[in-house]
C-alpha cells in the first residue's frame, strides 16, 4: 500500500544548510583528513546529582567504529533532491564506495495522538548545500536538518560485512505531538465558596440552590468549552449553601470572579427594587446621598 508522507514531517525540509568556510570541513587541502571521520556532535550536558558538576550525556551512536568513508571530499555539494534522489547522487558522486538503503512507507502511531502517522521518507525532500566535504560529513549534516526540522528521521553509518552502508531510519521516539510538545497539566486545587447570600426561593429574591449553581457552571462552561470540562468538577451542598471547585488555580479564580459578579448583580437588583417603592421627593434624597461629596 502507497502511503505518503504526513502530519510531522513536512513534505519539503526547508532548512538550508550553509557550512561555508568553516575549518573543520575545510579538507580539501589536507590528503590526511580525508577519510576522517567528523567530529562527534556536541554531546548534552547534565548535572551529576552527587558532584553537582556537568557531564556530558552518552553520545549518539549513528557511526559504527569501523565505517569506511570513501576518503573523497567533494569541493561543494548542493542539492534539493528527495531523499532517494539524494541517495542515488551521491553514491554517484563518490563512486559507489557505499551503499544507501531507504525504508519504504509506513504507518505510526504517534504517543501523544490518537491519530496514525503515514511516513514515506522517499518523498520527503532535502535542500543542502555544504563546502568541502567528506560523505560522513555530508549524513551529518542531513541529521542536523532532521534534527532541526523535528524530523523523525536519521541516517546511520554502518558496515554490511565488507561494505559500508548508509542507512536511513525512522525513530518513533523522535514523533513528537503537532503543535510540539505538550504542556504539562496545570496543579489542580479544590475551593469552597459560601453563596448562601445569593440564595433564596426564587421568588421573593435570590436564586435556588439548583438555579444558582447551574448559572455558574453556564458560564464556567461558555468560557472552557463544554466537553466534560477536561476532569474538572464543580459541585454544590444544598444545605450548606456552597459551591466545591475542583480545578487549576486560574479556573478557580475565574469562578470567584464570576459570584462577585452576581453579587453585583444582586446588589443592583435590590438597589432597583427599593428605588421603585420610593416616592419622587425621597427619590431626589436618595440620589443627593449617593453623589459624591464636591
Amino acid at each position: 500500500m502507497k502511503l505518503k508522507l504526513t502530519r510531522q514531517v513536512p513534505t519539503a525540509l526547508t532548512i538550508t544548510a550553509l557550512m561555508l568556510g568553516l575549518t573543520t570541513m575545510a579538507r580539501a587541502g589536507d590528503p590526511q583528513n580525508a577519510s576522517a571521520p567528523p567530529t562527534a556532535p556536541a554531546t548534552t550536558i547534565t548535572a551529576d546529582s552527587n558532584a553537582s558538576l556537568p557531564v556530558p550525556a552518552p553520545a549518539d551512536q549513528w557511526i559504527q567504529p569501523n565505517w569506511k568513508d570513501p576518503g573523497l571530499v567533494l569541493p561543494e555539494v548542493e542539492f534539493d533532491l528527495t531523499l532517494s534522489d539524494v541517495g542515488a547522487k551521491l553514491r554517484k558522486q563518490f563512486h559507489d564506495g557505499f551503499d544507501v538503503i531507504l525504508p519504504g512507507s509506513c504507518d505510526w502511531q504517534n504517543p501523544d495522538d490518537s491519530t496514525p502517522l503515514s511516513i514515506d521518507p522517499h518523498n520527503v525532500t532535502m535542500k543542502l548545500q555544504l563546502k568541502n566535504v567528506t560523505a560522513t560529513e555530508v549524513f551529518n549534516a542531513m541529521n542536523l536538518v532532521f534534527e532541526a526540522e523535528s524530523a523523525p528521521l536519521r541516517w546511520e553509518l554502518r558496515m554490511n560485512g565488507n561494505r559500508p552502508l548508509a542507512l536511513l531510519r525512522v525513530v518513533p521516539a523522535l514523533l513528537r505531538h503537532p503543535m510540539g510538545e505538550k504542556e504539562a497539566p496545570l496543579p489542580r486545587r479544590r475551593m469552597v465558596f459560601f453563596v448562601g447570600d445569593l440564595v433564596g426561593d426564587g421568588k421573593s429574591g435570590g436564586m435556588t440552590m439548583e438555579k444558582l449553581f447551574e448559572t455558574v457552571k453556564q458560564v464556567y462552561e461558555a468560557a472552557y468549552g463544554d466537553s466534560g470540562m477536561n476532569g474538572d468538577h464543580l459541585k454544590f451542598h444544598q444545605e450548606a449553601q456552597l459551591i466545591i471547585v475542583n480545578a487549576s488555580i486560574d479556573k478557580i479564580d475565574f469562578v470567584q470572579h464570576t459570584l462577585a459578579a452576581l453579587r453585583d448583580k444582586a446588589r443592583m437588583s435590590k438597589r432597583t427594587a427599593v428605588d421603585s417603592q420610593l416616592t419622587p421627593e425621597a427619590q431626589k434624597k436618595s440620589d443627593a446621598s449617593s453623589e459624591p461629596d464636591k
